[in-house]
């Protein structure tokens, strides 16, 4: 499995970031991903993970959050459900550096 950030948007307005992940190859039983796998985001932050989708190969995070996450480093864990599959889990670290 590959595992990386693709990109993260900012909407300052709503205090809100979107994270979205490349996850390949394409995972098909991940579009039923909160019954499927674990997603947690570790980051020295006030936030809340208020969506989680997987689609296309994307894994999509709509975070909410309260102090500002740009320039912090994160980690990103994937865990998955052991009656679905067998796949080790997928670890990513990262900075929070916004592209919008």
């Amino acid at each position: 499995m590959n595992l990386s950030l693709y990109s993260i948007r900012k909407n300052e307005a709503n205090n809100q970031g979107t994270f979205v992940f490349d996850l390949k190859p394409e995972l098909h039983f991940l579009r039923d991903v909160e019954n499927t796998a674990t997603i947690v985001l570790d980051c020295p932050s006030n936030y809340t993970i208020t969506q989680t989708t997987y689609d296309q190969a994307k894994l999509t995070l709509i975070v909410d959050y309260t102090d500002d996450m740009e320039g912090i480093s994160c980690q990103l864990t994937i865990s998955y459900n052991p009656n679905v599959t067998t796949l080790a889990n997928n670890t990513l670290n990262f900075s929070v550096i916004s592209n919008n």
